[in-house]
């Protein structure tokens, strides 16, 4: 993806969550599995940024049921 499709994309959900007073990034998977861990590598990632305080990104692992 390049710069210009990325940019339309981050628009995009800056419309859809605008309205939205919290939000929760859970990610799910195994990390030891390859690609089965994207969700815990995307959360890792987020966590290096101020998400402000409505964000909550949350590394569920595998067991997402334990965090409700």
């Amino acid at each position: 993806m390049n710069t210009s499709n990325n940019l339309k994309e981050l628009s995009k959900l800056e419309r859809l969550f605008s309205g939205c007073k919290r939000i929760a990034i859970v990610g799910v998977g195994n990390r030891l599995r390859g690609d089965d861990g994207v969700g815990s590598l995307v959360v890792e990632e987020l966590s290096k940024y101020d998400l402000g305080d409505g964000v909550l990104a949350l590394d569920c692992g595998l067991t997402p049921e334990n965090y409700i």
